[in-house]
């Protein structure tokens, strides 16, 4: 047991205690309140942090403040205990700049505050996997004790999705000490906490392996996610590892469904399930958050597991070798002036890049004869020598043969397009705008028509309406009695002009003369309202008998629950009358799923012993305020009933 002798406001501090690998500073606290006697936790708060305060498991505030009262010279400094007794590190890689600088300076502050600012950033609120009590490894706790003489919390064994001990390969135990009374009071590694505590679970083979790797990155990311950050810069390496694993194309597109896909066969549904990352039936999946929505934070774990996926472990998506994406293939890029004396020679060394919605742009530039040219699409390197290009501009070079051809040697504009290459109009266009040739002298390019002939007179205007009917009917039967095999897209492609008119005027007579859609057999409505309603009914009853959070019965959520997005059209519901007329009768309002909300908030916390006060229900419930009075007295209601 090492201690360090320490001063604070004139009073002599018997002793500090230096942190053991990987502990956490509340389990420093705890061995300091220990050493001291066990004074009210009100009582060493106060002389620690100047007021009572709330212990954060993940990081508390004041250790600027505690480190002041340390001896000058002392290794505990403010960076030591943040990167050694935090999870700093855990979180720091997935931080962006400004939400670094402020977890920083809310555990570096001297003064603690009253407002709590790791919420106000978002880390309190973040989706991970839910632990109530603080967890340990019976082997490390033993370990401890013969190391030390004595055990500790340590950091790996708190973080979420962590059940097994990646040093022992064995599952960590739960204690009684829950994590809201540890927030508060300051319990110990006892050897009474051990003996009643209980297995965090008993896991086969691919469980365990499987826990056992998520817990091992774990550990990777505490040691050193310090050296990584912001979240700016790590963003972009996933941009990169999607690109090289084939889950994203050249263009930029990522192809969502097949990553989903692919973690959920990597790590198997009752892994994901384990670790609270199962989605299914979620639109807005955690890979998807992480990979659509880089400005909202995301937990560690989710990244940790997207990074087995997408490169092996969190150490290989850091350090391992993924190449940057290329669109345009590795440089030097070819000049394609076609009278540069480095024609089709890779001489362009340096080109602009800048992305368009997720799409490559660039300008490529020859140092030689300042011809420009632009690509909006990535091009492979062997196909940038032959094709057209979209020139940008054509150089001195260009110009200065220009003026050779058409000033000095007095050459038309036809016999100098084609040595350069270019059609005449280009010539004669730039000829004009340098002063070689007059604007007179210059042939007017005129775009030509294409002449496209047309089934109905040009005279329509003076017909009247009942003769344009006649006339346009008469086309339409001309039309498809030329074309027997031609389908509805295929006719109104051949004469646009008569689909849209009779579409438009004459709607009743046109769908008795249309011919009949090629797919029309597939979609026999009777049975898909049979099958739908099947659908819907075991969706919404899985709706309402979630033991979880409940989740507002909507027609969105029951389209999305039985993935048929389709169903929220108002004209295929008004195919399926009794799937409609089921969904009617079933959809909740507001209130009802507030009420509903209600009774699952009341259930949950007579599970966990709390006492039931409107206030905590209300919070368990997320329902914001001001309340309803309905709704006020039905929470009165239920609290009187046993349920």
């Amino acid at each position: 047991m090492l201690y360090l002798m320490t001063k604070m406001n004139g009073e002599t501090l018997p002793f500090f205690p230096i942190p053991y690998p990987d502990e956490t500073i509340y389990s420093v606290l705890c061995r300091l309140h220990l050493r001291m006697g066990r004074p009210p936790y009100r009582h060493l708060c106060e002389k620690l942090f100047g007021r009572r305060i709330v212990l954060n498991t993940y990081a508390p505030q004041g250790i600027g403040r505690l480190v002041s009262y340390l001896p000058p010279g002392s290794m505990l400094s403010v960076e030591y205990l943040i990167r050694q007794t935090t999870m700093f590190p855990y979180l720091a890689p997935f931080l962006s700049r400004e939400r670094s600088d402020t977890f920083l300076e809310y555990m570096t502050g001297e003064e603690t505050l009253k407002r709590n600012t790791f919420s106000g950033m978002g880390l309190s609120s973040m989706r991970r996997a839910k632990y109530l009590n603080l967890r340990f490894c019976e082997s490390c706790w033993r370990d401890d004790i013969k190391i030390w003489g004595e055990p500790y919390w340590r950091r790996l064994h708190q973080l979420p999705g962590v059940l097994m001990c990646p040093q022992h390969r064995e599952p960590l135990w739960d204690s009684p000490i829950l994590i809201t009374l540890a927030n508060r009071e300051f319990c110990p590694a006892s050897l009474d906490m051990a003996e009643e505590s209980t297995m965090c679970g008993s896991f086969d083979s691919g469980l365990a392996e499987k826990l056992a790797a998520l817990s091992k990155n774990s550990q990777w990311l505490l040691d050193n996610g310090h050296l990584y950050g912001p979240y700016e810069k790590i963003y972009a390496s996933y941009d990169l590892w999607l690109r090289k694993s084939g889950y994203s194309s050249m263009n930029g597109r990522v192809w969502h469904n097949r990553i989903h896909q692919a973690a959920i066969d990597l790590f198997g549904r009752d892994f994901l399930k384990l670790v609270e990352a199962d989605d299914e039936g979620i639109a807005t999946t955690w890979t998807k958050r992480i990979i659509f929505a880089p400005s909202n934070l995301q937990h560690p774990m989710y990244h940790i597991l997207l990074h087995i996926l997408l490169a092996g472990s969190t150490a290989e998506f850091f350090n391992g070798d993924c190449q940057k994406f290329l669109p345009y293939g590795e440089g030097p890029w070819p000049c394609r002036n076609t009278i540069c004396p480095h024609k089709g020679v890779d001489v362009i060394k340096n080109i602009d890049i800048h992305y368009v919605s997720g799409v490559p742009r660039a300008l490529f530039k020859c140092p030689y004869c300042g011809f420009a040219y632009r690509r909006q699409h990535p091009v492979s390197k062997e196909k940038q020598y032959t094709g057209r290009v979209n020139v940008q501009s054509y150089g001195e070079l260009w110009q200065q043969k220009l003026r050779e051809y058409i000033v000095d040697e007095g050459l038309s504009a036809r016999r100098t397009c084609e040595r350069l290459g270019c059609d005449m109009y280009t010539v004669q266009k730039y000829a004009v705008q340098f002063g070689y040739m007059k604007p007179e002298d210059a042939t007017p390019y005129t775009k030509v028509k294409k002449c496209i002939p047309k089934t109905a007179p040009n005279n329509k205007a003076a017909l009247t309406e009942s003769e344009k009917r006649d006339m346009w009917r008469q086309t339409w039967e001309h039309l498809v009695a030329d074309n027997p095999d031609a389908n509805r897209t295929v006719l109104m492609k051949l004469s646009p002009a008569c689909y849209i008119w009779l579409w438009k005027n004459d709607r009743s007579w046109f769908d008795k003369h249309l011919p009949p859609p090629r797919n029309a057999s597939h979609f026999d409505w009777e049975a898909r309202d049979t099958e739908i309603l099947e659908r819907v009914q075991e969706a919404v009853n899985i709706l309402r008998n979630t033991k979880d959070r409940p989740i507002w019965i909507t027609l969105h959520r029951i389209a999305v629950q039985i993935g048929f997005i389709q169903m929220k059209a108002k004209k295929s519901l008004s195919q399926m009358p009794k799937t409609a007329a089921f969904i009617s009768e079933n959809l909740e309002t507001p209130e009802d799923w507030q009420k509903r909300k209600i009774v699952w908030a009341i259930r949950i916390l007579r599970e966990l012993g709390q006492p039931l006060t409107v206030c905590r229900i209300m919070d368990t419930a997320v329902i914001k305020y001001p309340l309803a009075p309905a709704l006020h007295d039905f929470i009165l209601e239920s609290m009187e009933q046993k349920v």
